[in-house]
Protein backbone atom coordinates (compact mmCIF):
# COMPACT_ATOMS: atom_id res chain seq x y z
CA UNK A 1 0.00 0.00 0.00
CA UNK A 2 1.36 3.40 -0.99
CA UNK A 3 1.96 5.67 1.98
CA UNK A 4 0.37 8.98 1.09
CA UNK A 5 2.80 10.76 3.40
CA UNK A 6 5.40 10.07 0.75
CA UNK A 7 3.57 12.56 -1.47
CA UNK A 8 4.62 15.49 0.72
CA UNK A 9 1.81 17.64 -0.60
CA UNK A 10 2.10 16.73 -4.29
CA UNK A 11 -0.85 15.46 -6.32
CA UNK A 12 -1.71 11.80 -5.88
CA UNK A 13 -1.02 11.01 -9.53
CA UNK A 14 2.50 12.40 -9.18
CA UNK A 15 3.04 10.26 -6.11
CA UNK A 16 1.90 7.11 -7.90
CA UNK A 17 4.20 7.74 -10.85
CA UNK A 18 7.13 8.61 -8.58
CA UNK A 19 6.51 5.42 -6.62
CA UNK A 20 6.49 3.31 -9.80
CA UNK A 21 9.66 4.94 -11.10
CA UNK A 22 11.51 4.55 -7.81
CA UNK A 23 10.71 0.84 -7.43
CA UNK A 24 11.54 0.13 -11.06
CA UNK A 25 14.89 1.93 -10.79
CA UNK A 26 15.71 0.21 -7.52
CA UNK A 27 15.10 -3.26 -8.97
CA UNK A 28 17.09 -2.76 -12.17
CA UNK A 29 20.00 -0.77 -10.77
CA UNK A 30 20.40 -3.18 -7.86
CA UNK A 31 20.35 -6.22 -10.15
CA UNK A 32 23.07 -4.80 -12.39
CA UNK A 33 24.96 -2.75 -9.81
CA UNK A 34 28.39 -4.15 -10.82
CA UNK A 35 28.02 -3.55 -14.56
CA UNK A 36 29.42 -0.49 -16.39
CA UNK A 37 27.31 2.62 -15.91
CA UNK A 38 26.28 2.95 -19.56
CA UNK A 39 25.05 -0.66 -19.50
CA UNK A 40 23.10 -0.08 -16.29
CA UNK A 41 21.38 2.99 -17.69
CA UNK A 42 20.45 1.19 -20.90
CA UNK A 43 19.00 -1.70 -18.88
CA UNK A 44 16.94 0.68 -16.78
CA UNK A 45 15.62 2.60 -19.79
CA UNK A 46 14.62 -0.66 -21.45
CA UNK A 47 12.68 -1.63 -18.33
CA UNK A 48 11.19 1.87 -18.05
CA UNK A 49 9.98 1.75 -21.66
CA UNK A 50 8.43 -1.70 -21.22
CA UNK A 51 6.97 -1.46 -17.73
CA UNK A 52 6.42 2.15 -16.64
CA UNK A 53 2.66 2.79 -16.28
CA UNK A 54 1.37 5.24 -18.87
CA UNK A 55 -1.97 6.97 -19.09
CA UNK A 56 -3.77 9.18 -21.57
CA UNK A 57 -5.64 12.08 -20.04
CA UNK A 58 -8.80 13.52 -21.60
CA UNK A 59 -8.33 16.07 -24.39
CA UNK A 60 -4.53 15.93 -24.47
CA UNK A 61 -3.11 17.02 -27.82
CA UNK A 62 0.34 15.76 -26.79
CA UNK A 63 1.00 12.72 -24.61
CA UNK A 64 3.71 11.40 -22.34
CA UNK A 65 4.09 12.13 -18.64
CA UNK A 66 7.01 13.63 -16.75
CA UNK A 67 5.21 13.45 -13.39
CA UNK A 68 7.65 10.82 -12.12
CA UNK A 69 10.46 13.35 -11.71
CA UNK A 70 12.19 14.13 -8.40
CA UNK A 71 10.94 11.07 -6.52
CA UNK A 72 11.63 11.15 -2.78
CA UNK A 73 13.90 8.11 -3.02
CA UNK A 74 14.53 7.50 0.69
CA UNK A 75 10.90 8.00 1.68
CA UNK A 76 9.69 5.50 -0.93
CA UNK A 77 12.45 2.88 -0.79
CA UNK A 78 14.29 3.35 2.51
CA UNK A 79 17.90 4.33 3.03
CA UNK A 80 19.35 0.82 2.63
CA UNK A 81 17.65 0.20 -0.71
CA UNK A 82 18.76 3.56 -2.05
CA UNK A 83 22.36 2.84 -1.07
CA UNK A 84 22.20 -0.64 -2.64
CA UNK A 85 21.00 0.60 -6.03
CA UNK A 86 24.04 2.89 -6.54
CA UNK A 87 22.02 5.20 -8.76
CA UNK A 88 23.88 8.04 -10.47
CA UNK A 89 22.22 10.61 -12.71
CA UNK A 90 23.76 13.51 -14.55
CA UNK A 91 24.06 17.01 -13.12
CA UNK A 92 21.45 18.55 -15.40
CA UNK A 93 21.71 22.09 -16.77
CA UNK A 94 22.23 20.68 -20.26
CA UNK A 95 20.84 21.19 -23.75
CA UNK A 96 20.92 18.16 -26.04
CA UNK A 97 20.63 18.27 -29.83
CA UNK A 98 16.86 18.11 -30.24
CA UNK A 99 17.34 19.29 -33.82
CA UNK A 100 19.28 16.15 -34.70
CA UNK A 101 16.57 13.96 -33.15
CA UNK A 102 13.95 15.68 -35.32
CA UNK A 103 16.06 15.53 -38.48
CA UNK A 104 17.07 11.89 -38.12
CA UNK A 105 14.21 10.26 -36.28
CA UNK A 106 14.78 7.07 -34.31
CA UNK A 107 15.70 5.05 -37.41
CA UNK A 108 18.27 7.63 -38.48
CA UNK A 109 19.79 7.68 -35.02
CA UNK A 110 20.04 3.89 -35.15
CA UNK A 111 22.02 4.15 -38.38
CA UNK A 112 24.38 6.57 -36.69
CA UNK A 113 24.90 4.20 -33.78
CA UNK A 114 25.49 1.33 -36.20
CA UNK A 115 28.27 3.34 -37.87
CA UNK A 116 30.11 3.99 -34.61
CA UNK A 117 33.68 2.62 -34.40
CA UNK A 118 33.89 -0.64 -32.48
CA UNK A 119 37.65 -1.02 -32.18
CA UNK A 120 37.69 -1.25 -28.39
CA UNK A 121 35.72 -2.89 -25.62
CA UNK A 122 34.42 0.49 -24.47
CA UNK A 123 33.24 1.51 -27.94
CA UNK A 124 31.48 -1.84 -28.46
CA UNK A 125 29.84 -1.52 -25.04
CA UNK A 126 28.68 2.01 -25.85
CA UNK A 127 27.30 0.98 -29.22
CA UNK A 128 25.30 -1.84 -27.64
CA UNK A 129 23.95 0.41 -24.90
CA UNK A 130 23.02 3.23 -27.29
CA UNK A 131 21.23 0.81 -29.61
CA UNK A 132 19.33 -0.75 -26.73
CA UNK A 133 18.30 2.70 -25.52
CA UNK A 134 16.98 3.72 -28.95
CA UNK A 135 14.98 0.49 -29.15
CA UNK A 136 13.55 1.29 -25.71
CA UNK A 137 12.70 4.84 -26.77
CA UNK A 138 10.79 3.52 -29.79
CA UNK A 139 8.93 0.99 -27.65
CA UNK A 140 7.93 3.68 -25.14
CA UNK A 141 6.45 5.81 -27.93
CA UNK A 142 4.68 2.82 -29.54
CA UNK A 143 3.00 1.99 -26.24
CA UNK A 144 1.39 5.43 -26.30
CA UNK A 145 0.28 4.88 -29.90
CA UNK A 146 -1.30 1.53 -29.02
CA UNK A 147 -3.11 2.97 -26.02
CA UNK A 148 -4.44 5.89 -28.07
CA UNK A 149 -5.98 3.78 -30.85
CA UNK A 150 -9.40 3.62 -29.20
CA UNK A 151 -9.27 7.15 -27.78
CA UNK A 152 -7.71 9.65 -30.19
CA UNK A 153 -6.83 8.79 -33.78
CA UNK A 154 -4.60 11.85 -34.23
CA UNK A 155 -2.53 11.00 -31.15
CA UNK A 156 -2.28 7.35 -32.22
CA UNK A 157 -1.14 8.25 -35.74
CA UNK A 158 1.36 10.82 -34.50
CA UNK A 159 2.96 8.48 -31.97
CA UNK A 160 3.04 5.52 -34.36
CA UNK A 161 4.93 7.61 -36.91
CA UNK A 162 7.49 9.29 -34.65
CA UNK A 163 8.30 5.99 -32.92
CA UNK A 164 10.53 5.30 -35.93
CA UNK A 165 10.45 8.14 -38.46
CA UNK A 166 11.40 11.86 -38.51
CA UNK A 167 8.41 14.14 -37.93
CA UNK A 168 6.55 15.51 -40.94
CA UNK A 169 4.52 18.24 -39.19
CA UNK A 170 4.63 20.75 -36.36
CA UNK A 171 2.48 18.48 -34.21
CA UNK A 172 4.73 15.48 -34.80
CA UNK A 173 7.83 17.58 -34.13
CA UNK A 174 6.42 18.83 -30.82
CA UNK A 175 5.44 15.29 -29.82
CA UNK A 176 8.87 13.81 -30.58
CA UNK A 177 10.56 16.70 -28.78
CA UNK A 178 8.39 16.01 -25.75
CA UNK A 179 9.04 12.26 -25.78
CA UNK A 180 12.77 13.04 -25.94
CA UNK A 181 12.39 15.28 -22.90
CA UNK A 182 10.49 12.59 -20.98
CA UNK A 183 13.12 9.96 -21.75
CA UNK A 184 15.98 12.26 -20.74
CA UNK A 185 14.26 12.76 -17.41
CA UNK A 186 13.71 9.02 -17.04
CA UNK A 187 17.48 8.59 -17.31
CA UNK A 188 18.00 11.26 -14.64
CA UNK A 189 14.70 11.79 -12.79
CA UNK A 190 16.21 13.90 -10.00
CA UNK A 191 17.97 16.30 -12.35
CA UNK A 192 16.87 19.88 -13.05
CA UNK A 193 17.20 22.09 -16.12
CA UNK A 194 17.36 19.54 -18.91
CA UNK A 195 16.55 22.30 -21.35
CA UNK A 196 15.36 22.89 -24.91
CA UNK A 197 17.80 25.52 -26.11
CA UNK A 198 16.79 27.35 -29.30
CA UNK A 199 13.45 25.62 -29.59
CA UNK A 200 11.92 28.11 -32.02
CA UNK A 201 14.78 27.64 -34.50
CA UNK A 202 14.47 23.85 -34.24
CA UNK A 203 10.69 23.77 -34.69
CA UNK A 204 10.11 26.67 -37.09
CA UNK A 205 10.75 24.69 -40.32
CA UNK A 206 7.92 22.31 -39.39
CA UNK A 207 5.47 25.09 -38.60
CA UNK A 208 6.50 27.07 -41.70
CA UNK A 209 5.74 24.04 -43.86
CA UNK A 210 2.35 23.43 -42.22
CA UNK A 211 1.32 27.06 -42.60
CA UNK A 212 2.42 27.16 -46.25
CA UNK A 213 0.53 23.96 -47.06
CA UNK A 214 -2.60 25.06 -45.21
CA UNK A 215 -2.37 22.09 -42.86
CA UNK A 216 -2.37 24.34 -39.78
CA UNK A 217 -3.27 27.94 -39.00
CA UNK A 218 -1.87 30.23 -36.32
CA UNK A 219 -4.69 29.43 -33.91
CA UNK A 220 -4.01 25.71 -34.21
CA UNK A 221 -0.29 26.27 -33.78
CA UNK A 222 -0.94 28.36 -30.67
CA UNK A 223 -3.05 25.59 -29.14
CA UNK A 224 -0.40 22.93 -29.81
CA UNK A 225 2.33 25.14 -28.36
CA UNK A 226 0.21 25.87 -25.28
CA UNK A 227 -0.33 22.13 -24.80
CA UNK A 228 3.43 21.62 -25.05
CA UNK A 229 4.15 24.27 -22.42
CA UNK A 230 1.49 22.78 -20.12
CA UNK A 231 3.23 19.40 -20.40
CA UNK A 232 6.45 21.11 -19.32
CA UNK A 233 4.74 22.15 -16.08
CA UNK A 234 4.28 18.50 -15.02
CA UNK A 235 7.80 17.77 -13.84
CA UNK A 236 11.19 19.48 -13.87
CA UNK A 237 10.67 23.00 -12.57
CA UNK A 238 13.31 24.71 -14.74
CA UNK A 239 13.32 23.68 -18.38
CA UNK A 240 14.81 26.64 -20.20
CA UNK A 241 14.56 27.74 -23.80
CA UNK A 242 15.77 30.61 -25.97
CA UNK A 243 13.73 32.46 -28.59
CA UNK A 244 14.92 34.77 -31.34
CA UNK A 245 18.61 35.61 -31.40
CA UNK A 246 20.94 34.73 -34.25
CA UNK A 247 21.67 31.64 -36.29
CA UNK A 248 25.20 30.16 -36.55
CA UNK A 249 26.03 32.65 -39.34
CA UNK A 250 25.01 35.61 -37.21
CA UNK A 251 21.80 36.34 -39.10
CA UNK A 252 18.58 37.33 -37.37
CA UNK A 253 16.80 34.08 -36.45
CA UNK A 254 13.55 35.54 -35.16
CA UNK A 255 10.50 33.90 -36.72
CA UNK A 256 6.73 33.97 -36.22
CA UNK A 257 7.22 30.99 -33.91
CA UNK A 258 9.56 33.08 -31.75
CA UNK A 259 6.76 35.58 -31.23
CA UNK A 260 4.23 32.81 -30.66
CA UNK A 261 6.44 31.35 -27.92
Amino acid sequence: MLDLEVCRGSRLVDCVEQDALAHLACRVYTQCRDLPEVTRKAAFLAAFAHEMPIRLRPNECLVGSQRFTVPPWEAILGDDAVAAMRYRGNMGHIVVDYGMVLREGVNGLRLGVGAMPTDSEISRRNQTAFGKTLDAFAEFIRRHAEMAVDHDADVAETCAWVAEQPPRSFREALQLTWFTQVFLHAESPSTAAISFGRLDQVLWPFLRHDLAEGDLNEEGARELLACFFLKCCEGDESQNLVVGGCDPEGRNAESPLSLLC
